[in-house]
């Protein structure tokens, strides 16, 4: 199933050609040695052979693990028809439009952390940060789960340049869990989950029962 084909990259600080190995579909199974190329980001990046730069390209990619059912689209253009390449029956399908958010899809999976709830967590998070620091939050990334003090690691980004790590506990994400697993937004068949899902799912009453957050 994996696939990867070599493509032409023009280098922008000195305009001469190169190739990178674009990996169109992943199988983490089969090939688990790719996962820290993810992580570092090594496979989204060019080095030029001729003056050393080096570039992030982003590109269409799909991530599967088979042993876990989880499949996550990396979807740079407006042309979904990439994710009919694959066949993810009984899968948790996520596509995703940027390298950061591909590689955050991975570590929740991995880390058993539902991402829909994960989403909602962050604007809980959010708002405080808005509270505490008096400046917008741009976005919130997950950044890990530390078992030892049962609590979940995210890195904050404000406009206020005012970047920060910040943690969220276990009991806060389980009360949450809780709510959204009664909830009707508990909906398996949704591939989109962004800040603007989570949003939509406050606005149309997710929290309307009282819960211990």
């Amino acid at each position: 199933m994996e696939k990867s084909t070599l493509v032409s990259v023009t280098c922008p600080a000195c305009d001469k050609e190169g190739e990178l190995l674009k990996h169109e579909i992943i199988d983490i199974t089969k090939n688990p040695a790719l996962r820290s190329e993810i992580v570092n980001r090594q496979i989204f990046t060019y080095t030029c052979p001729h003056c050393g730069e080096k570039i992030a390209v982003s590109y269409d990619c799909i991530y599967i693990d088979t042993e876990n059912k989880h499949c996550i689209a990396l979807i740079t253009t407006d042309d979904f028809s990439f994710v009919d390449k694959i066949s993810a029956k009984d899968y948790d399908v996520r596509v995703v439009g940027s390298i950061n958010d591909f590689i955050e899809k991975i570590a929740l999976f991995e880390d058993g952390i539902d991402d829909r709830v994960c989403e909602l967590c962050k604007l809980f998070l959010g708002e405080s940060y808005e509270e505490q620091n008096n400046a917008e939050l741009l976005a919130a990334y997950y950044s890990g789960r530390d078992m030892e003090n049962d609590n979940l690691h995210f890195y904050l980004i404000g406009d206020d340049a005012g970047n920060c790590e910040t943690t969220l506990s276990m009991q806060s994400y389980r009360n949450i869990l809780e709510v959204f697993s009664a909830s009707p937004f508990n909906n398996k068949e949704e591939t989109r989950i962004d800040a603007e899902w989570a949003l939509l799912a406050l606005r149309d009453g997710i929290f309307d029962v009282e819960t211990d957050v």
